[in-house]
């Protein structure tokens, strides 16, 4: 049986400046930037792209293995010295924090949502997703 696995991230998207002007406003580094017409190489079928949007990411930085509630303490606390940076780039485009849990075999993670922390999160005037895959042991087995 294998553990259940969880990333919070913030990504900004679709906006008109560069990645780099971006950067320069919110004043922090992010973990993955693309700019319109950016190639790239997808993970999923490992062919040349190229990007029809842009988007700014920001990871927590904390491992995946931990609560839910503590993944998103680690990206908050890496924000909150920006908050009056990133807030009005939020408003004028799209944000959100984005979710993502890998289910491995039947272990399956309690998501619970801490008042404080959801209040925080409204402060940004992003939206919030989920991005669930659910893998079988045999997938699994596969990755590695």
């Amino acid at each position: 049986m294998h553990n259940s696995k969880m990333f919070v991230e913030i990504l900004i998207d679709r906006f008109e400046i560069s990645c780099e002007e971006i950067t320069r406003i919110i004043g922090i580094k992010p973990d993955d930037c693309r700019g319109i017409g950016t190639k790239y190489i997808s993970n999923l079928d490992k062919k040349e792209h190229i990007s029809k949007t842009s988007y700014w990411r920001l990871d927590s930085g904390i491992g995946p293995e931990k609560e839910l509630e503590d993944i998103f303490k680690g990206l908050l606390n890496k924000l909150r010295p920006y908050k009056k940076r990133i807030i009005p780039i939020c408003k004028k485009y799209s944000a959100y924090f984005n979710i993502i849990i890998h289910i491995y075999g039947n272990f399956y993670p309690a998501i619970d949502w801490d008042k404080d922390i959801l209040k925080e999160i409204a402060e940004y005037n992003a939206s919030m997703g989920i991005d669930l895959s659910v893998f079988s042991e045999e997938e699994l087995e596969n990755f590695v």
